[in-house]
């Protein structure tokens, strides 16, 4: 099967230098006969890989965080060319609800074995993509906070200690939001759209979500006293919150959103648009591969 090998060298920090040949070195213990690319800069994963899928390749491996294969995806959408991930990010949200280890040899060993699960994926103003989560509010300025000014920093904590760091000075958002059937209009520390269960290093924001079942998970997190905020974000890493007053839980195949001022909707941990905008579940359009289950 005619494979890319394609790493992100931002996605391991200094570490990169030794994951990648170590990345290789199983690749080609395993028998997996593969073309190898390093990314240059931010977009070149996603031109890279329409560049490869129109030169015959069979199959993309993704060697990084959510960005990584947020690229990715972008780049096969459309063809029916399975993806492999090896997580080498400070997130790795993505792999975590595909089952895929962060081990490298066993995330190496699942793609071996190129077992396919088709999954959807989430379609922005008819035009690009993410796939696992994507937010407006108080978590995509986290995410971009954590983008700007803690790139330094490879592991998951990064988020939980932004989080924490931009509570104090945030001001809730006025937004309006059209589901299949309900209609939401009010004040909001956030809302998620969650084809996945989880982001920013595990947080169970939207944990009833399905990355098969035609439904992206809403989560409306209205307007909330900042001490209870502060009681209520630790129950985010269990997916407790949901049990909080304050906190609305809705599915929907499609999603638009309107707001007062611009707010950045963040995909994937990457920056796509903002407000306004719509999201519609394209069903079973990405093949994945993942382990037995």
């Amino acid at each position: 099967m005619k494979t890319i090998v394609i790493a992100n060298p931002a996605s391991g920090g200094r570490r990169y230098r030794k994951i990648v040949p170590n990345i290789q070195r199983i690749l080609n213990e395993r028998g997996i006969h593969y073309s190898f690319f390093l990314s240059q800069y931010p977009g070149n994963i996603e031109e890279i890989v329409k560049k490869v899928v129109q030169d015959g390749f069979q199959r993309v491996i993704a060697c990084g965080g959510d960005g990584t294969v947020h690229e990715a995806v972008n780049g096969i959408m459309g063809t029916d060319i399975p993806l492999g991930i090896i997580p080498m990010g400070k997130g790795g949200d993505l792999a975590l609800n595909l089952g895929i280890d962060r081990d490298i040899t066993a995330a190496i060993d699942i793609i071996s074995k190129n077992h396919i699960r088709k999954i959807d994926i989430v379609k922005v103003n008819g035009g690009r993509y993410f796939l696992g989560l994507g937010g407006i509010g108080f978590d995509s300025e986290v995410t971009k906070w954590v983008n700007k000014r803690m790139g330094f920093l490879k592991c998951k904590c990064a988020y939980t200690i932004a989080s924490i760091a931009r509570i104090p000075g945030y001001k809730h958002k006025r937004v309006k939001i059209q589901l299949d059937d309900e209609h939401f209009d009010g004040q909001v520390l956030l809302v998620a759209f969650g084809n996945s269960k989880t982001y920013g290093g595990g947080m169970y924001i939207t944990p009833d979500a399905e990355m098969d079942d035609g439904l992206l998970d809403i989560c409306v997190i209205r307007k909330i006293n900042k001490f209870k905020l502060l009681y209520m974000f630790p129950k985010v890493f269990k997916g407790n919150h949901i049990r909080v007053s304050e906190v609305k839980m809705s599915q929907s195949k499609a999603v638009s959103v309107e707001s007062d001022i611009p707010l950045d909707l963040y995909g994937d941990g990457e920056f796509i648009c903002t407000t306004p905008f719509s999201l519609e579940v394209i069903p079973d359009a990405l093949n994945v591969i993942v382990p037995f289950q």
